[in-house]
C-alpha cells in the first residue's frame, strides 16, 4: 500500500528508515531490559529510563541539525557498535555495587542518564542526518520519513515480544538486528563502501560467540556464586549462592531464599491453624520454595500453586532440600502456571486458605493483587470461613510513618472488602518457661489474616489444634504463641492502622499503596551524601537542558513543536495509562505487550500516511488549523478515557481486553500521526535536517516528559483516571493557548 508507484531513491530510502525504526525500537528495549535487572524491576526507573532515552535520541536530533550529514545506507549500520558498547557498559555499572543490594535513588538516576547517552544520541542524529541526506537525493521527505519510522517500529515491537523476548538471549538478538541492517547498508551504499555492511555483520556475530557476554555477567554477581540463569518469557531469572543460602532472584529483585523456615512457616501455620478445618489451599506465588512442604505437614486434601511462569520451578527445584523437593510429587499439590488473578477470576473452585507469598507491591504488577477490586475477587473464591494472609514488611515496637501509612493502606483496604481482619505483629521477648529469648529485629513481617467471618486467634484454640496435627516446626512453636498473641501488643497496632488517615483505599486505577511502598523504600537512602549526589544530578540534568532552554523560543512560539510537544506528552501518558489498565483487567500477558504497544505504533503510522497523502494539497493555514483540531481531539479523548476505563472491567468474558483496548491505543497514535506531517507543512522554508531535528525533538522531549512523571509521580499519587484527565486538560489549554502561524520559523 505504501510503496505503491513510487520511485527507487523513495523505495530505497523507506526501506532505510523502516529498518532503522525497528532497530531503533528493539534497541531501546533491550538496553530497557538490562536496566530492569541492575534496578530490580521497579517501575519508577522503568519510567526514568524511558524518559532519559526520549531525552537523549530529542537532543541527538537537535544537535545533529547543524553537522555534516552522513550516507543513508549508514542509518542502521552505525548503530549495532554502539548498542554492543552500550550493553555492555550498563552491565559493568553494576560493578561499582553488590548484586542484590538496592541501589539509592541518585545513583540510579545518574546511572540511567549516563548509560543510555551514547546510543540515544546516536539514534536521534541518525534520523536527522537520514532526514537531510533522503531529502537531498530525491527520497523520502521528513513525513515520510516520520511514517516509515513509526511503521517500522510497530513490526519491531510484534517481532520483538512475539519472537525474541525470552526466547533468544540479548547478545543473539544483537545478531539478529545485524543482518537488516546489514542488507539496508549493502544495498544502499557505493561499491566501494558495502564492506561496512559485512563488518557490522561479523562484528556482531564475534561479539554473541565469544566469551564478553558471559563474562559482563558474571561480573554482575560479584560476591555469589551463579548458579544458573535464564531469561524466559516473564523475567530474567537467575540462581545465586552465598554462604549456605541459595536466593531466587527475579529482574535482580530477591523473590525468594532456601533454606527460610522463618519465612515460610509464618505464612503457611498461622493461617491454617486459625482455620478448624482447612482442606482445600491456594498459594500464589512462590510456593515451591519450602510453604507446600509447610502446608502438607496440615491435614490438607488439596493444594494449588499458582505460579506465572514455569522456569521459576524449573530453575529452583535443584537448589531444594530433599523434603521439599517431595513436596512437588505429592498427589494433593496441583501446579497451575497462570497469572494469579486471572486464575480467580476463572475458576469456580471454593478455598479454605488463600496464601499470598508475593514481594511487597513496588510496582503496579504486584501491586494490583493487594487493591480493593482483587481483595473482593479473593473472597468470592474463599469457602465461608475461609481466610487470606500475606506479609508485608513492618516493624516490632517503632513504625516510622512511611511504614505506618503503607502498613494502614493494606489493612483499610482489606477490610473495605472482609468482615474480619486480624494482624500479627513481631514480637520479641522470653517464652512463658524464660529457657530462651525470642528475637525479631525491626523489619520483621507484619502478617494480615482477612476474612468473611470472624478470626479467631484465641491462644487455647491454636495450641490445641498445633498438638492435634502433630506439627513439627522450628520457627512456629508453642511457646512463641503468647508473644505475638499478646493482646496489648495487638491492640496497639490496631489503633495504628484505623486512626491513620489515607488519601483513599488502594484500587486497581487508584493504585495509593503504590505510592507509600515507594515512601518506605526511599526513606531507607535518606543521608547528608545524598545531597552531594543531588547537586551532581541538577548539574547534569542542567547541562542537558540548556540548548533546549536557549531554543524554547523555537518550541514555545512555533506552533509545530508546540502542538508536537503537547501532543508526544500526552500520547504517551494515553499509552502507559491504557497499559496499565490492560495490565490490571487481565493479568499480567508479556506476550501480549508487543501487540499493545503495535497498534499504537501503527495508529502513528496510518495517521502519517494519510497526512502525507493530503499534505501537499493544504496551506500552512489549513495546517495550523488542524493541528489546533487535533489537539482539542487528543484531549477530548482524555476526558473520555476517564468514562471508558472503568467500563472496560465489565467487558464480557467472550470479548478479550486486548480489543478495546488495542483500539483505543490505535486511536491515540492515529492522532499523533496525523499531527507529525502537518509540522512541517508550518516549517517548510527550512532545511530538511532543521525540520527534521525540531520537530523530533520536541515530540521526543514531550514524551520523554510525559513518561517520567506518570510512571514516577502521577499515577501512583493521582491514579489512572485523574492522571488521563489531567492530561487531556491541559492538551485542551495547549489548544486555546497555540500560537499563530508565522511565514517562518526562526531558531
Amino acid at each position: 500500500m505504501f510503496l505503491h508507484h513510487v520511485s527507487r531513491p523513495r523505495a530505497a530510502a523507506a526501506l532505510a528508515f523502516f529498518v532503522y525504526g525497528a532497530c531503533a525500537l528493539i534497541a531501546q528495549l533491550l538496553c530497557l531490559q538490562e536496566l530492569l535487572l541492575i534496578f530490580a524491576g521497579y517501575e519508577l526507573f522503568l519510567g526514568f529510563s524511558l524518559a532519559a532515552w526520549m531525552a537523549w535520541v530529542g537532543l541527538g536530533s537537535w544537535l545533529a541539525r547543524r553537522q555534516p550529514s552522513v550516507p543513508l545506507g549508514a542509518l542502521a549500520g552505525w548503530a549495532i557498535p554502539l548498542l554492543i558498547a552500550n550493553l555492555m557498559a550498563i552491565r559493568l555499572t553494576k560493578c561499582v555495587f553488590g548484586f542484590g543490594m538496592l541501589i539509592g535513588l541518585l545513583p540510579m538516576l545518574m546511572l540511567t542518564v549516563v548509560c543510555l547517552a551514547p546510543i540515544g544520541l546516536a539514534v536521534g542524529a541518525l534520523f536527522t542526518w537520514g532526514c537531510e541526506r533522503s531529502s537531498a537525493r530525491g527520497g523520502c521527505g521528513v513525513g515520510e520519513a516520520y511514517l516509515w519510522d513509526t511503521l517500522g517500529a510497530a513490526v519491531g515491537g510484534i517481532l520483538y515480544s512475539a519472537l525474541l523476548a525470552g526466547r533468544v538471549e540479548p547478545h543473539w538478538t544483537v545478531v539478529a538486528l545485524a543482518a537488516p541492517a546489514a542488507m539496508v547498508t549493502v544495498g544502499l551504499l557505493p561499491p566501494h563502501k558495502r564492506p561496512l555492511g559485512l563488518a557490522v555483520l561479523v562484528l556482531a556475530g564475534a561479539f554473541a560467540a565469544s566469551a564478553l557476554p558471559g563474562w559482563t555477567r558474571r561480573l554482575q554477581w560479584r560476591g555469589y556464586t551463579l548458579l544458573a540463569e535464564r531469561t524466559s518469557r516473564y523475567s530474567h531469572l537467575a540462581l545465586a549462592q552465598t554462604g549456605s543460602l541459595t536466593s531466587l532472584f527475579e529482574n535482580g529483585l530477591i523473590s525468594a531464599h532456601v533454606p527460610d523456615p522463618a519465612a515460610y512457616e509464618e505464612l503457611v501455620h498461622w493461617p491454617l491453624l486459625a482455620h478448624p478445618a482447612p482442606r482445600r489451599i491456594l498459594i500464589i506465588g512462590g510456593g515451591a520454595s519450602g510453604s507446600l512442604t509447610e502446608i502438607l505437614k496440615h491435614p490438607v486434601a488439596q493444594v494449588d500453586d499458582v505460579e506465572l511462569d514455569p522456569a521459576v520451578m524449573e530453575l529452583l527445584k535443584p537448589a531444594l532440600g530433599a523434603r521439599d523437593r517431595a513436596s512437588l510429587d505429592d498427589p494433593r499439590v496441583r501446579f497451575i502456571h497462570q497469572d494469579g488473578r486471572r486464575w480467580l477470576a476463572q475458576t469456580s473452585e471454593r478455598y479454605d486458605v488463600i496464601l499470598l507469598q508475593l514481594p511487597e507491591p513496588l510496582n503496579a504488577q504486584i501491586n494490583r493483587l493487594y487493591t480493593l477490586e482483587s481483595f473482593q475477587l479473593i473472597r468470592r473464591r474463599l469457602a465461608p470461613s475461609g481466610l487470606l494472609a500475606f506479609t508485608i514488611p513492618s516493624s516490632e515496637n517503632y513504625l516510622s510513618p512511611e511504614t505506618l501509612y503503607f502498613n494502614a493502606s493494606l489493612y483499610q483496604t482489606l477490610k473495605a472488602a472482609f468482615t474480619s481482619v486480624e494482624p500479627i505483629r513481631p514480637g520479641s521477648g522470653l517464652d512463658p518457661e524464660g529457657t530462651r529469648r525470642v528475637e525479631l529485629v525491626a523489619g520483621d513481617p507484619l502478617l494480615l489474616l482477612a476474612s468473611p467471618d470472624d478470626v479467631r486467634l484465641e491462644l487455647p484454640l491454636l495450641l490445641r489444634r498445633y498438638q492435634e496435627r502433630r506439627l513439627r516446626t522450628s520457627e512456629v512453636v508453642p511457646s512463641y504463641f503468647p508473644i505475638k498473641l499478646d493482646e496489648q501488643r495487638r491492640a496497639l497496632l490496631l489503633s495504628q492502622l484505623t486512626a491513620t488517615r489515607l488519601t483513599g483505599i488502594n484500587r486497581d486505577f487508584v493504585p495509593v499503596c503504590y505510592a507509600y511502598a515507594w515512601r518506605v523504600w526511599l526513606a531507607k537512602f535518606v543521608s547528608p551524601a545524598y545531597f552531594l549526589g543531588l547537586l551532581g544530578l541538577i548539574g547534569l540534568v542542567g547541562c542537558l537542558l540548556r540548548l533546549p532552554w536557549q531554543r524554547r523560543a523555537a518550541l514555545t512560539r512555533a506552533p509545530g513543536p508546540m502542538a508536537l510537544f503537547f501532543l508526544g506528552c500526552a500520547g504517551i501518558v494515553y499509552e502507559t495509562v491504557l497499559l496499565l489498565a490492560f495490565q490490571a483487567i487481565n493479568g499480567y500477558v508479556y506476550w501480549q505487550l508487543g501487540f499493545l504497544f503495535a497498534a499504537f505504533m501503527l495508529g502513528l503510522a496510518l495517521g502519517s500516511w494519510r497526512s502525507v497523502r493530503r499534505l501537499s494539497a493544504l496551506t500552512a493555514h489549513h495546517a495550523h488549523q488542524r493541528l489546533r483540531a487535533l489537539l482539542l481531539i487528543t484531549g477530548l479523548e482524555g476526558l473520555a478515557l476517564v468514562w471508558l476505563l472503568p467500563a472496560l472491567q465489565h467487558l464480557p468474558s467472550r470479548l478479550p481486553a486486548l480489543v478495546p483496548v488495542g483500539a483505543l491505543l490505535l486511536i491515540t497514535g492515529l492522532w499523533l500521526g496525523l499531527a507529525f506531517p502537518l509540522a512541517t507543512r508550518l516549517s517548510s522554508p527550512q532545511r530538511p535536517s532543521d525540520v527534521a531535528g525540531m520537530l523530533y525533538a520536541a515530540d521526543l522531549w514531550g514524551a520523554g516528559l510525559g513518561a517520567f512523571f506518570t510512571g514516577a509521580f502521577l499515577v501512583p499519587l493521582l491514579g489512572l483516571l485523574a492522571t488521563v484527565g489531567a492530561a487531556g486538560l491541559v492538551l485542551l489549554a495547549a489548544a486555546w493557548r497555540l500560537p499563530p502561524h508565522r511565514p517562518a520559523v526562526t531558531n
